[in-house]
């Protein structure tokens, strides 16, 4: 589940500033802003333009997975930056990325005790685009629009973002899913159908 307006607007931005698609690779890699982007530069060529800083110069900005049985990674941190980059023209489902591994449970015994252990942790987010519960088996097991639901609740969340709200500061303990939670939250207080979110006005 992810906030499609979010990747609706990122989408729409990439295509009217080509460099902020370079800064958003970037940035998930942990390597800050893009800093040079020639003409032709293409993601899947990284020789082809560079970051301000190398890979997991800034491992707290990377998008994270927990490794699970047979070496599977699970995403626990980056469904919208990377289902952003898989809709993107140029980059695509086989863009390869840099991600930082925050726990390995590979040696669960089997999935019923993965998810138990994720569950735990809470690194999972079990929650459909209605905020109803969900069992890990319904988890898509692919990004994209076409795998991934909608809840505009959590696209709330993202545009709200250093208006309504603040992330903790850098060192504090943040959750997994922060915005998940707080979207969620929203939900029982804000009912969204009596708004038209295309009017600056509302």
């Amino acid at each position: 589940m992810v906030g499609y307006d979010q990747i609706y607007y990122k989408l729409g931005r990439f295509s009217k500033e080509p460099n902020q698609l370079f800064d958003e690779y970037c940035e998930a890699t942990g390597q800050g802003e893009s800093r040079k982007v020639p003409k032709g530069a293409n993601l899947h060529q990284p020789e082809s333009f560079s970051c301000q800083g190398a890979v997991a110069a800034n491992s707290s900005k990377m998008k994270t997975v927990v490794v699970g049985p047979d070496g599977q990674l699970y995403l626990t941190d980056g469904h919208h930056t990377f289902t952003t980059l898989w809709e993107q023209p140029g980059a695509g489902p086989q863009l390869q990325m840099w991600v930082k591994v925050t726990d390995n449970f590979s040696d669960s015994a089997d999935l019923a005790s993965f998810w138990s252990r994720m569950q735990t942790a809470r690194k999972v987010w079990l929650k459909d685009a209605q905020g109803l519960a969900i069992s890990p088996e319904q988890i898509p097991a692919q990004l994209g629009l076409t795998n991934l639901g909608d809840d505009p609740y959590r696209a709330l969340v993202y545009f709200t973002r250093e208006m309504a709200y603040d992330k903790p500061c850098s060192g504090d303990v943040v959750p997994e899913f922060l915005e998940f939670y707080w979207g969620n939250w929203l939900r029982g207080h804000l009912k969204l159908s009596e708004y038209d979110l295309r009017d600056k006005g509302d």
